[in-house]
């Protein structure tokens, strides 16, 4: 938990790292579509009566805990959610206000989108604080808007924009996956890349588990959203987010399906794989029949003892040979009549 501090004590030290506070961003919405951003001076001064306030912050810094200790209407469970290094998408109503936790794809530079950031809002009715580490596309699209004037007019469509932000990225990575899952498809035609395939297909369905463990749960928080009766959220933008909603649901069972998919390439990779063995092995097993009643006659008259048959005979090595020759024929001719190969 993180612990409120006192006015009396550390006080000088804590206003100093309170002035050194640097929000990612700090936009006043005008209403109509666009925002500016507000100076710290500004940020400590604002009231209700300004208009809609939205703060963006970095969790990981810590003047950040420190300005949110100072906000004596914002509860401690709501602190240590918007802190909390770890977080499992959920939609929590307190009071009037929404707590809410949600999980992206990571586009980062040089990030594997699989894996999964974090943001974590909380909504009053004239303020928005939302916190995050990494850098999420989808609010930064959203600052840009605001800034261009073609944002959204209130603080419920800010929230209804980032979750249908977030889940636009989440479906074309699932996208993405499927149409690698086709290309793996193809590979796995071609016997001589069995090998590639099986580890590209291990790969695949790794990136499968990672996005359905964190997609379940976000569809969970979605549903608590519609279920609480919040005044914040109007009908309209409820309904905009049971669309997506249903959305996040069919990016979901697409990844069921591609498990489902994978599972079968799986199964078909491995019958492929023992098929090879098995032909190879069925080959060796022939030379091995071949090879033995050779290996027999040889053995024996390669003792070393006396009377062996034509060992005076200048002509016996070579007759011995088109014997064994003769022989290995009979047997090729008595296989495939068998219809062994």
């Amino acid at each position: 938990m993180v612990a409120r501090n006192s006015r009396g004590r550390g006080e000088d030290h804590l206003e100093d790292r309170i002035t050194e506070f640097k929000p990612l961003h700090a936009l006043l919405l005008d209403g109509k579509g666009g925002a500016r951003e507000l100076t710290l001076d500004e940020i400590y001064n604002w009231s209700a009566d300004q208009g809609l306030l939205w703060i963006h912050l970095d969790y990981t810094d810590s003047t950040t805990a420190d300005w949110l200790t100072q906000q004596q209407d914002i509860p401690a469970v709501v602190i240590d959610a918007l802190l909390a290094e770890n977080t499992r998408p959920r939609a929590l109503q307190i009071d009037a206000s929404l707590l809410l936790a949600l999980r992206g794809v990571n586009l980062n530079r040089d990030a594997d989108p699989h894996d999964m950031v974090s943001v974590r809002i909380y909504l009053q009715s004239n303020r928005m604080i939302s916190t995050r580490r990494r850098r999420l596309q989808s609010v930064t699209e959203l600052v840009e808007a605001l800034h261009s004037g073609q944002g959204p007019t209130s603080l419920a469509d800010l929230i209804v924009a980032i979750v249908d932000g977030l889940t636009v990225r989440i479906g074309d990575q699932v996208m993405e996956l499927d149409a690698r899952l086709e290309q793996l498809e193809e590979l796995m035609s071609d016997n001589q890349r069995l090998t590639q395939s099986r580890q590209a297909l291990m790969e695949l369905r790794n990136i499968n588990s990672r996005l359905r463990r964190y997609l379940s749960p976000q569809r969970e928080a979605l549903q608590q959203l519609l279920a609480e009766r919040l005044t914040i959220l109007d009908q309209t933008q409820k309904n905009q987010i049971r669309e997506t909603q249903d959305a996040l649901l069919r990016h979901i069972e697409d990844l069921d399906l591609m498990r489902e998919k994978t599972i079968a390439a799986h199964d078909a990779l491995l019958a492929s794989l023992s098929d090879q063995l098995n032909s190879r092995m069925y080959l060796l097993s022939i030379i091995s029949g071949l090879f033995l009643p050779l290996g027999f006659f040889t053995g024996l008259l390669g003792v070393n003892v006396g009377g062996m048959p034509g060992a005076d005979n200048p002509m016996a090595f070579w007759l011995f040979c088109g014997a064994l020759g003769v022989m290995s024929i009979g047997m090729l001719w008595l296989l495939k009549k068998l219809r062994w190969f």
